[in-house]
């Protein structure tokens, strides 16, 4: 299947070739794959000529094109058998490219409403100095408002719903 190259694509093709032909020649071909290097000597001019960024978009220091561009680039990579991780960072690229941004700041779901923790049938009776008579235990032995008058503090104010027992007379 052809791809439909216009004239910019063909001096890009043009570029890399005359790229290649200058830096990769057959010795330094042979020479990298001896080596066992991870980068050939190559890799700073090519990275210099921005080729490995060629699809990432300006704004992650790439050049703006397409995969299409890249695809150009490689191929007249690939003619001259150029070894090095050139296809493996243009994969990498073009994957965390097309991930998207990450969000501005992650949503924090707002903590849920105030619920008393104990129930009515966690009443207790007498002893408790609050209004009621009884003492509404939440996590300590003792209600707010002995608590207040123990000089423990209370860490707010007790509820004042209609049905709040601390508004009973009973």
């Amino acid at each position: 299947m052809a791809i439909g190259l216009t004239e910019e694509h063909e001096a890009l093709a043009a570029s890399v070739r005359g790229f290649a032909e200058r830096r990769i020649t057959p010795e330094v071909v042979r020479a990298a794959l001896g080596s066992g290097e991870r980068t050939p000597g190559f890799w700073d001019a090519l990275a210099g000529q921005g080729l490995p960024g060629l699809h990432l978009p300006e704004r992650h220091g790439g050049q703006g094109y397409g995969l299409l561009e890249q695809a150009v680039a490689l191929e007249e990579l690939g003619r001259a058998l150029a070894p090095g991780p050139y296809l493996p960072t243009v994969l990498a690229s073009a994957f965390l490219a097309g991930a998207g941004e990450p969000p501005a700041s992650p949503t924090v779901p707002a903590p849920p409403p105030w619920r008393p923790a104990a129930r009515r049938s966690r009443w207790r009776t007498g002893g408790c100095p609050a209004p009621s008579g009884r003492c509404w235990a939440r996590s300590s032995p003792t209600c707010w408002s002995c608590r207040s008058r123990t000089g423990a503090g209370s860490p707010s104010t007790p509820p004042t719903s209609p049905s709040s027992p601390w508004n009973r007379s009973t």
